[in-house]
């Protein structure tokens, strides 16, 4: 697992405190809107060969929740390889040939947005604000020693030869 695979898998288990995950039914309509097609570069997905992605268009590391407005089809490459923690909207340019093609489906994704109410804004406790930061203050400790036992790791495996 990639250090930032692990990193989005916290913030996950953290939003989830807040968003229950998509039911099946919604994911269904995801499929539909998107007529099993990459939200990002237009591909053709299969979804009986579970390559579609339920993709965060605020990643859960910005405080991207599960609700399903916040959620658009993506293939594979573009989420699990590409985009990861980009603003959308710049990698949604990124992915389109044009400015029109980019027109196209930056609509596409407002228009899908627009069916569903914003999320209501949770107003925490300052024990449960306190308890978030130190949550999320755990996630940077993490990466600080990952990145630190990986150096360390490599340097074990690639001692220099007098």
């Amino acid at each position: 697992m990639s250090l930032s695979v692990a990193k989005n898998a916290m913030h996950r288990a953290i939003d989830e405190l807040f968003c229950r995950q998509l039911k099946t039914q919604e994911k269904d309509q995801i499929w539909k809107y998107f007529k099993s097609r990459c939200a990002y570069c237009d591909k053709r997905i299969n979804q009986k060969l579970r390559h579609g992605h339920m993709d965060h268009l605020d990643c859960s590391a910005n405080s991207g929740g599960n609700y399903i407005r916040n959620r658009v089809l993506a293939c594979k490459e573009c989420n699990g390889n590409e985009k990861r923690e980009q603003d959308c909207q710049e990698f949604l340019k990124f992915k389109c040939a044009d400015h029109q093609t980019f027109l196209e489906r930056h609509k596409k994704i407002t228009n899908w947005q627009s069916q569903f109410s914003m999320r209501p804004l949770l107003v925490l406790s300052p024990e449960a604000e306190m308890a978030k930061r130190d949550l999320l203050a755990s996630i940077q400790n993490f990466e600080r020693a990952f990145v630190c036992f990986r150096s360390l790791i490599k340097a074990a495996s690639n001692p220099k030869r007098l």
